[in-house]
């Protein structure tokens, strides 16, 4: 773990700021992944500059993050603020890293100004362990100029047959009209496989920390993997070794015009800044869908450590993240696209049409369960993915493994190993 101040002009605070004399300090545990710009003209300028704060950053990598973080608090090197997904809140608690309840701090809002997800998306057995200042969803992104000259439109709305007329139509010699994440350790693969399982009506889990049940059926695991299988096989908009695919083969190939659509979100604008001709031609659908539209509700939050050295300028912190001013200023970023947390911003504030689209599929975006996702996919539904990919085992055969293994490994997070 590196520590670094941040690289930005002493914050001059505003009038009427909470700072009093002299520059205080926040310690700000984030992951390397974080744009250095967006930590500079977001949450330097507009958050903290106005309370006087200087941000010092605790730069971890996110692949360990959350052993990172336990390492951190039992050194007594204490963030005040962590900066992750939500998604990541169950492993950071798995980790044994203490989480402030911000509960009563959210009952100073005014929930109506916010989605419901929101808030949602950091409750945990009814406690609020954190707080979305950006958000984004998944779509299928494709390339626009070569739908067009295929003659092909998407819908509002379609189903897993449909879009698959739709990968085909995209096909060419030197392009793959459709592809994903399937490789075993891939972080982004739950974010676009779980839309597919909840547009059948099933929740990936049911129950809570220590009681997981698994949530869905043999059917509706069949009906997932079938889409995968018809990808590859019925389509044929999609190569057999997609199942060693990650999302740096997707990103760059999707770029590099040489993937044709897949599932993403507004970070597709920071991949493919340098290649102008994917830049000008890209477009977003929903996601197709097997009978309910679904997609995932990612967030990035701030959560306040439960031994947090400065607590209540952590929350003045806060609130000005997720003020209207700032989620302004979120919203109308195109180089690290985001969405604000706030409906009325997006409505008002986005002028890009394809950042545009994803703020409309924000409506149907599912927020996922509150479970350690990462062994459940190495260990069950990933590995079913690539077997049906590589054509080693029939869709039904996978579909019962996925649920033997997955119950193998519910089975662990539920006694705590």
């Amino acid at each position: 773990m590196t520590t670094a101040a941040l690289a930005a002009c002493a914050p001059t605070p505003s009038s009427g700021s909470t700072s009093g004399s002299g520059t205080k300090t926040l310690n700000l545990m984030l992951a390397s992944w974080v744009d250095a710009s967006f930590i500079r003209d977001v949450m330097q300028k507009s958050a903290a500059d106005p309370l006087g704060v200087k941000l010092n950053l605790m730069t971890v990598d996110d692949g360990t993050y959350p052993a990172q973080a336990a390492a951190a608090q039992k050194s007594g090197q204490v963030p005040d603020l962590i900066f992750w997904t939500a998604q990541g809140i169950p492993s950071l608690q798995a980790a044994g890293v203490k989480l402030a309840d911000l509960t009563s701090y959210a009952k100073t809002e005014n929930r109506s100004d916010f989605y419901a997800q929101n808030y949602k998306a950091s409750t945990i057995d009814g406690k609020l362990y954190g707080l979305g200042f950006r958000c984004n969803t998944r779509g299928l992104v494709y390339r626009k100029d070569i739908a067009e000259a295929a003659g092909l439109t998407a819908p509002e709305s379609w189903t897993f047959d449909e879009f698959g007329k739709f990968a085909t139509g995209l096909n060419s010699s030197s392009v793959n009209g459709f592809a994903f994440e399937a490789k075993v350790g891939d972080g982004r693969a739950s974010s676009n496989f779980l839309p597919l399982l909840w547009s059948t009506g099933a929740p990936l889990v049911t129950g809570g920390a220590g009681s997981f049940k698994i949530g869905f059926s043999d059917e509706q695991a069949q009906k997932v993997l079938q889409f995968y299988y018809d990808a590859v096989y019925t389509w044929k908009s999609t190569p057999k070794d997609v199942a060693n695919w990650g999302y740096q083969e997707t990103d760059s190939k999707f770029a590099k015009g040489t993937l044709a659509s897949y599932s993403a979100g507004p970070f597709v604008f920071a991949n493919v800044e340098q290649y102008p001709d994917t830049k000008k031609n890209l477009a977003v659908a929903p996601l197709p869908n097997a009978g309910t539209p679904a997609s995932f509700w990612e967030e990035h939050t701030l959560m306040i450590h439960q031994d947090a050295p400065n607590r209540d300028l952590a929350e003045q912190f806060l609130k000005n993240m997720r003020s209207v001013k700032t989620q302004t200023v979120i919203a109308g970023r195109e180089g690290d696209a985001q969405l604000s947390v706030r409906p009325q911003v997006n409505s008002t504030a986005i002028t890009n049409d394809v950042l545009k689209g994803f703020a409309k599929i924000l409506d149907t975006a599912v927020v996922p369960e509150p479970i350690n996702i990462a062994p459940l996919m190495n260990n069950a539904i990933l590995p079913a993915i690539e077997s049906v990919c590589l054509g080693s085992a029939s869709v039904q055969a996978a579909a019962g493994t996925l649920r033997t293994n997955f119950q193998k490994a519910l089975d662990q997070i539920n006694h705590g190993s």
